[in-house]
């Protein structure tokens, strides 16, 4: 009897088995559209113009495994923060099972072949050292420059394509960047923001070498229909004179006012027969000893157990830790500094308290 051959616990972890989503109408619509024009005669840059919890990595990941299943390409995918690089590897790893991702400082000394996905992020290409010497630095014995990598892969056949998620943030060094991507000069183009910076989008394909690009949009109306979003926001903020401002602890009113919120939707998902918590997020100031305040107060104060809490302490996020925290279901309150934005996944989150501004807005929906 042959014994299979050992794996590794990271290739168990990080090997898709299939794809796991399955397409809302509109995120089909605009995989197939997106597909069709960055694969056209003119084969134009795309820009997927979409709201936040659309579903913008998945969308752009099956664009990829689609384009590559008819042509033999070599994509970089480059995002604005280093927190979203292996966030971004497990969902091509879960959504596109036929493409390999894997870090640009790793690709980059593999042998190219058709699939492929590098990551980095923008300001990881925009150095202006790198473009006086073509791209053509740092390399040695065990290690590939990028003119190397990508010249190789040339000489086997194989096309070049770029992927910018959270354009509106990735492109702050737009024509740095832009500079590297002219001179990569990919076959095909595709950006991704929440948010569009017509300016700096503009800036960018200037120094990239392009003069327009193919917008695809979705509505927000749409993406609440698919249950991606919360269809309404209704924001609460407390305003004090002078003489209740001298008298009234603002802090503990808002923190307490967000817990009872939050139990008014617990009591009203059970009615309803849902089992879920939501999650209480507090926002506090930066400095130290503002986390442990909130959490006194909501330990004395509303009875939540330490155990409830959990704590994100740092003054800059981290998406990964701070999502791996609100998705933990033993949890009922995550406390954190700034704010909670690009690459955070808290699908529980119901209610937000913040200390910053002293005031507090509840997601419903």
């Amino acid at each position: 009897m042959t014994l299979p051959a050992a794996r590794s616990l990271s290739e168990e972890i990080t090997t898709g088995q299939g794809a796991l989503l399955v397409p809302e109408e509109f995120q089909t619509t605009l995989i197939d559209n997106i597909t069709d024009t960055i694969q056209g005669s003119g084969e134009p840059p795309c820009l997927l113009r979409a709201p936040t919890g659309s579903g913008k990595t998945f969308i752009l990941s099956r664009v990829l495994g689609n384009v590559s299943t008819n042509h033999d390409v070599i994509w970089l995918w480059f995002v604005p923060y280093v927190t979203l690089l292996q966030q971004t590897l497990d969902a091509l790893a879960t959504n596109a099972t036929e493409l390999s991702g894997q870090l640009l400082s790793n690709g980059l000394n593999q042998q190219p072949s058709p699939g492929q996905v590098l990551l980095s992020t923008t300001s990881g290409v925009s150095r202006a050292s790198w473009r006086k010497a073509g791209y053509d630095m740092g390399g040695g014995e065990s290690a590939r420059t990028p003119a190397e990598f990508i010249g190789l892969a040339r000489s086997l056949g194989y096309e070049i394509g770029v992927i910018i998620d959270e354009a509106h943030i990735a492109l702050d060094e737009a024509t740095e960047f832009g500079h590297f991507i002219k001179w990569l000069a990919p076959s095909y183009l595709a950006m991704a923001t929440a948010t569009p910076k017509s300016q700096r989008i503009n800036q960018f394909l200037s120094s990239a070498g392009k003069s327009s690009f193919e917008s695809f949009g979705v509505s927000r109306s749409d993406v609440v229909k698919a249950r991606l979003n919360k269809a309404y926001i209704e924001a609460v903020m407390y305003q004090l004179g002078q003489a209740t401002h001298d008298v009234a602890d603002l802090k503990v009113t808002v923190i307490k006012q967000a817990w009872r919120r939050n139990l008014l939707l617990q009591r009203q998902l059970d009615e309803i027969g849902i089992v879920m918590e939501p999650l209480l997020l507090v926002q506090v100031e930066n400095g130290e000893g503002t986390i442990e305040a909130a959490e006194k107060i909501l330990m004395h104060e509303c009875g939540v157990s330490p155990h409830a809490i959990g704590k994100h302490s740092a003054d800059a996020p981290d998406p990964v830790m701070m999502s791996a925290i609100a998705n933990d279901t033993t949890k009922k309150v995550l406390i954190f500094k700034q704010s909670a934005g690009t690459g955070v996944d808290a699908p529980l989150g119901a209610v937000l308290a913040t200390a910053r501004l002293l005031w507090w807005v509840e997601f419903a929906g």
